[in-house]
């Protein structure tokens, strides 16, 4: 019952956020990075991410889904960004691993650039955390002004 809620609830902000923005940007593109411990490796994957924000003063902030992996892990997450020069984006993460199906919190840290972001992301699971960095190679597209984007 509290996740229909927690659902609902985020279901609703972006809404929200997108029916009174100006600016709506879609950013999807190529996730590639290093995580460290027991199932690390090069990682590669795939992430998308939809952006809004009123004017220059406001704060652009978003939703992001991203799958990745690396042959020994697989990691699905989708979250909630906020963004200005350094970026911060937190939410859910399942990992699909040689030890079974984990589920646990990934906070992520970016510096935002056009093309090429630096991130270093951090998923607290049960067992060892997956520590990562690298870099997302994305390049936001302007969704037309004023029409919201159904997501689901």
């Amino acid at each position: 019952m509290i996740r229909r809620i927690a659902l609902a609830a985020l279901m609703a902000a972006v809404a929200a956020g997108t029916a009174t923005a100006d600016w709506k940007y879609l950013s999807v593109g190529a996730k590639l990075g290093y995580a460290f411990g027991k199932q690390g490796g090069f990682t590669w994957g795939g992430e998308a991410s939809y952006i809004w924000f009123r004017d220059i003063d406001d704060p652009p902030r978003g939703i992001v889904f991203d799958l990745d992996g690396n042959g020994r892990m697989t990691k699905l997450h989708t979250g909630f960004e906020v963004v200005s020069f350094a970026g911060l984006e937190a939410g859910p993460t399942v990992v699909f691993g040689d030890d079974g199906t984990r589920a646990g919190l990934t906070l992520t840290s970016f510096a935002w650039a056009v093309v090429a972001m630096p991130y270093y992301s951090h998923t607290f699971v049960p067992g060892p955390d997956i520590p990562e960095a690298g870099v997302y190679i994305k390049y936001p597209i302007e969704v037309e002004r004023g029409d919201p984007i159904v997501l689901w």
